[in-house]
């Protein structure tokens, strides 16, 4: 469970509240080749202030159901390499009806290749990823080519039961089939906590910063967002 909070209030419809689960099933999770299947779905509400005085007025927004397969290779002790690759359904309450160009439901596809390097130090624990995405709404205007993208992060162990981590994030859309044909750039930096409050319950905060280069005006912006969750394990 999580929610955000958009410092810049004029963006205040961009701030949710998000209800997920997913579930991995791990082939030899011990050995140094390990494989699975995950499953994930979430429900998600966002703040309509549209339509009410009120700062907060929450109304569903989509839902999600998706899943994939993973593999991780450990090349040497506490470093490791892996891929995945994944599926997502999406539907938008109160999208636009089907054949408008605007409609957003649909899915989407994901693959993405990572290196880790993890040996609990206290300062540099970095992993670098990269990523191709493609967005396939119903709309014409949000279907989007394959998209490639970049994630660099790095985990700190600074106090016991609590991990901070610092990341950067690119990646650059294209909407050929838009309307007007959009390109988008989008870079963004995360600064996060995580504490293990008990055996099974992390709690979880970030804020993050994003800049998001369009050649439309309407999907040109900056946006600086707080969040925090909670998250509970079954095992």
């Amino acid at each position: 469970m999580s929610v955000n909070y958009n410092l810049d209030r004029d963006a205040a419809e961009g701030e949710f509240f998000s209800f997920l689960a997913s579930l991995y099933v791990t082939r030899s999770p011990l050995d140094p080749l390990s494989y699975g299947v995950k499953l994930d779905a979430a429900y998600t509400l966002q703040n309509d202030v549209s339509t009410s005085n009120s700062p907060f007025q929450y109304r569903a927004f989509n839902s999600q159901l998706g899943g994939g397969g993973y593999a991780r290779f450990g090349l040497a002790p506490h470093m490791a390499a892996g891929a995945e690759v994944g599926y997502a359904g999406r539907s938008y309450f109160g999208d636009a009806a089907p054949g408008v160009a605007s409609r957003r439901t649909g899915h989407s596809l994901t693959a993405r290749a990572f290196w880790q390097y993890d040996p609990g130090n206290r300062l540099l624990n970095p992993t670098v990823s990269l990523r191709l995405e493609k967005e396939n709404a119903d709309g014409s205007e949000f279907r989007s080519a394959p998209s490639p993208g970049v994630n660099l992060s790095n985990l700190f162990y600074l106090l016991e039961d609590f991990r901070f981590s610092v990341s950067v994030d690119f990646i650059r859309k294209q909407f050929d089939e838009a309307s007007t044909a959009r390109r988008e750039n989008k870079l963004t930096g995360r600064l996060g906590a995580t504490y293990r409050a008990a055996k099974r319950w992390t709690i979880l905060g970030e804020i993050s910063s994003i800049r998001n280069l369009s050649n439309v005006s309407t999907f040109d912006y900056r946006q600086t967002v707080i969040s925090a969750g909670v998250s509970y394990s079954l095992f």
